[in-house]
């Protein structure tokens, strides 16, 4: 997922994404607020549900941060994910 991250999204603007040393899940940071309607319009038109971090903080700070799981894809499906959100995330910015 870090390779498809960086071949898809590397050097967009305000885009960012952690690095974890394990785990079943990935945060990226996005330039904007990441909500309901976003999450309605990223998988009617796109193919791909991401979740928003701000679903499981309980505290404000969080609304710009999307939740990518691997844990229960493949390769390819990782690929094509990634893809479908770069292509969401590009013409929304």
């Amino acid at each position: 997922m870090q390779q498809c991250l960086e071949k898809e999204l590397g050097g967009l603007s305000g885009v960012t994404w952690n690095r974890p040393a394990g785990g079943f899940f990935m945060t990226v940071d996005v330039p904007f607020v990441f909500g309901d309607a976003e999450v309605e319009v990223c998988a009617r038109d796109y193919g791909v549900i991401v979740c928003p971090v701000s679903y499981f903080a309980l505290s404000p700070g969080r609304e710009r941060q999307v939740r990518l799981s691997f844990s229960y894809v493949n390769e390819t499906q990782i690929e094509e994910g990634i893809g479908r959100f770069a292509r969401f995330l590009r013409e929304r910015l």
